[in-house]
């Protein structure tokens, strides 16, 4: 890695160090214990809104026994948007 580039991303994790502390405090925060599907939404909810604000794609998988999980993509990549439109069509099995 180049030390200019480097230095950028020191730079923006020293600019951004409390967003992201605030952050990983509402993760660490959100109960959310595998087996308690509804325990999990707040989670599920909070990374779900974090992605879509990166402009991913994202959808959930439910769980036949858990809260199941969120798949996010980047839009830029025309594989990762044919992964996303199949998972849609064929929903996976509960992977749990």
């Amino acid at each position: 890695m180049k030390k200019l580039e480097a230095k950028h991303i020191v730079d923006y994790l020293k600019e951004n160090q409390e967003s992201m502390i605030f952050f990983l405090k509402e993760l660490v925060e959100a109960e959310s214990p595998s087996t308690d599907v509804n325990a999990q939404v707040k989670i599920i909810n909070l990374l779900r809104s974090a992605l879509e604000e990166l402009d991913f794609h994202v959808i959930q998988i439910p769980g036949k026994k858990t809260g199941g999980f969120i798949l996010g993509m980047t839009k830029s990549s025309a594989l990762s948007f044919f992964t996303f439109k199949m998972i849609e069509l064929f929903r996976f099995n509960d992977l749990h």
